[in-house]
């Protein structure tokens, strides 16, 4: 949006965002799904800064032929396997889905209520999208399928933008403003809080699932 406002040209948006999702790898907690995000949004821009109109899905599917050829063990990685299809999903059926639901669902009046309206016709489409696509990887590698993340998503999407808005917000102004800094601190707790990802129960769920695998 900020770059959109400074009307940049096209591909020096890009190596501008380029620099911003650098900046972002830096700063947060790398991880496997981190980095193969970063690898997805910076081929991405790369491609738009040499001026190439790269499809989403190609970029996508780069990325996961990439990532075989230099961890041919990722075929086995569930995570790897979810993200991509997941990814795939929300490319391939969130368009067509949102727009089946929006013809079947009734609008209310006044333009904030609809445009409200259409913000969730749009999440819950992008979600049934995603879980579509991974079906078969859930049932095969957990032995179950859920549709919980079609509800928790509505809450989890906005709670996850708000941590990292309000988490770069922290960092730019830890220094210059302690106060601000600390509004954003808790703002980000409170955005944590909502979608249950503090790191004791992250720890109790892993013991539990090792506990359960040594038990069989």
């Amino acid at each position: 949006v900020a770059l959109r406002l400074l009307r940049l040209r096209p591909r020096w948006a890009a190596a501008c965002a380029v620099g911003v999702v650098v900046l972002f790898g830096a700063v947060v907690e790398r991880g496997a799904s981190v980095d193969r995000a970063l690898a997805v949004a910076l081929i991405y821009l790369l491609a738009h800064v040499l001026d190439h109109r790269a499809s989403p899905l190609n970029v996508v599917g780069l990325t996961a032929l990439g990532s075989g050829v230099l961890d041919p063990a990722i075929v086995f990685d569930v995570g790897a396997l979810l993200t991509f299809g997941a990814s795939a999903g929300l490319l391939v059926g969130a368009s067509a889905t949102s727009a089946w639901l929006g013809a079947r669902v009734t609008r209310p009046r006044g333009r904030r209520a609809a445009r409200a309206a259409t913000l969730v016709i749009d999440a819950v489409a992008a979600t049934l999208a995603a879980e579509v696509a991974v079906v078969p990887i859930s049932a095969v590698a957990f032995g179950q399928v859920t549709v919980a993340g079609v509800v928790l998503n509505l809450v989890a999407i906005p709670a996850m933008a708000v941590v990292q808005f309000a988490g770069m917000a922290m960092l730019a102004l830890s220094t210059p403003s302690p106060g601000l800094a600390s509004l954003a601190t808790r703002a980000t707790t409170v955005a944590l809080s909502l979608i249950h990802i503090s790191e004791p129960t992250r720890l109790r769920r892993i013991s539990y699932a090792v506990f359960c695998l040594k038990k069989k």
